[in-house]
């Protein structure tokens, strides 16, 4: 096999793979209400952990599992990532009772933990210079789609069949996946020997991402003053110094600080938080509209969705080509400003009477093509300074950010709509569109800082 061939084949195998993880994150989004149907004994306070457990677990895990991939073996932690999320999905579609389908969505969770900082470091691995930036690009892309695609494709799933079809999907592709994986990865790992990352430390770490994001979630839900949100926060923040603090201590850190002494890395993440809000806020803040304002099913809604992620999958693909380091900024800057325009066209232009192709579609176009552009470039931005021996963990990194601000973007939505009747309905939502689209002017204003960096974006020593 030659060397292009090969390349080509791992971008294939690690886009797929984490296709299915990312698209767990919003496929369920459209079945949940088949879901509390299924046990009606069951409180939806309690339902509402199907979509939060593994949500809060994922992003909780993927720093620490990127460590361990950039030591243990970024093929070995990626199939085993694999083989339990292929493994965990066959639970959720075949679980009797809520208890067990929350249990198996965490152990989803843990495996897509495992898989997408391993997958990303396995492309970085292999690829160099501009060819690393178009195929960071279109793994995240990959990604970026999944996450757009879960509703429509949800709605597919549960009108043809039933919600248990959201998982099963997941079974054919990834054990091909697995089986390709198997047969053509090499292994590649970090070349320094030793012990393996503080144990302590990646616990810490889990936990404070992890009480972090499950303030964000579920603050909505339980009250943002309550003792329960107010504790996870406080225990996030008082996590947060001690980690790193120990990090700065410890032989064989948790994670690797001195990622952060380039500014390029640490701007292009910040970012991305910006970006996931706005990103994952629209996405959410479309379904809610579609169904709510405008009456939509859930196939109906889902299908009026697939153009976002076309145009996404479209533009990152053009985008990821052409491409080059120097280019990178002026790309997402673009993105992330046809993203704005895209959110406030549809705060001027929706309104109380359905007018799918005049009103939603102009717009739904523009924020996929945005979204498309800003999600992959800034995180081939994040890559581009990354050395090869921290390729995994500093993915994950960038990973971690845009599911905070997944987390954070569903939050503000939901604190920003509120719950507004039939007459305050269209103001509520002209609200939200402003606030998302304030999220990706941040993230404009922050990525052009960088344009004053150039000479830092050759990679960390």
């Amino acid at each position: 096999m030659g060397v292009a061939d090969y390349r080509r084949r791992v971008l294939l195998i690690a886009s797929v793979s984490s296709f299915l993880v990312y698209l767990d994150v919003t496929v369920v989004n459209i079945a949940f209400p088949e879901i509390e149907g299924a046990f009606p004994g069951t409180s939806r306070e309690s339902l509402i952990w199907i979509l939060s457990a593994y949500n809060i677990t994922f992003a909780a895990l993927l720093l620490p599992a990127g460590r361990l991939a950039d030591r243990l073996g970024r093929k070995r932690v990626f199939l085993a990532g694999l083989g339990g999320f292929v493994g965990a999905s066959m639970l959720c579609a075949l679980a009797p009772s809520a208890g067990l389908l929350i249990a198996a969505r965490v152990l989803q969770a843990l495996g897509g933990a495992a898989l997408v900082p391993a997958a990303q470091g396995l492309i970085l691995g292999v690829y160099e210079g501009a060819e690393r930036t178009r195929a960071i690009s279109l793994w995240v892309a990959a990604a970026a789609v999944a996450a757009a695609l879960g509703p429509p494709l949800g709605g597919v799933l549960v009108d043809l069949g039933s919600w248990r079809w959201v998982f099963a999907i997941n079974l054919p592709l990834g054990l091909l996946a697995y089986a390709a994986g198997r047969r053509v990865l090499r292994e590649s790992r970090e070349v320094t020997e030793g012990p393996l990352p503080d144990p302590l430390g990646v616990g810490m770490i889990a936990a404070a991402v992890g009480l972090l994001t499950l303030a964000i979630v579920q603050g909505g839900e339980w009250g943002w003053a309550s003792p329960a949100v107010l504790g996870a926060f406080a225990g996030a923040f008082l996590l947060g110094p001690l980690v790193v603090a120990r990090c700065r201590r410890h032989p064989v850190p948790a994670i690797d600080l001195s990622l952060f002494a380039s500014p390029v890395f640490s701007i292009a993440n910040a970012a991305s938080v910006l970006i996931g809000v706005a990103f994952y806020g629209q996405l959410f803040a479309a379904v809610l509209f579609l169904t709510g304002a405008w009456g939509y099913g859930p196939l109906q809604a889902g299908l009026a969705l697939v153009p976002a992620p076309v145009m996404a999958a479209a533009a990152a693909a053009l985008a990821g080509r052409g491409a080059t380091p120097r280019t990178l900024v002026p790309l997402a800057l673009l993105g992330a400003g046809l993203f704005a325009a895209g959110a406030l066209w549809l705060r001027w232009r929706l309104g109380l009477e359905p007018a799918y192709l005049t009103e939603m579609l102009p717009g739904t176009i523009l924020v996929g093509i945005g979204g498309g552009l800003a999600v992959s470039l800034l995180a081939a931005l994040a890559a581009q300074v990354l050395p090869e021996a921290r390729y995994a963990v500093g993915s994950a990194v960038n990973s971690a950010t845009r599911q905070i601000g997944a987390a954070l973007g569903v939050a503000g939505v939901v604190a920003a709509l509120g719950t507004p009747g039939p007459a305050g309905i269209i103001d509520a939502f002209q609200g939200v569109w402003l606030l998302i689209a304030a999220a990706a002017l941040a993230a404009v204003a922050l990525a052009a800082t960088v344009l004053t960096r150039s000479r830092e974006l050759e990679p960390l020593p």
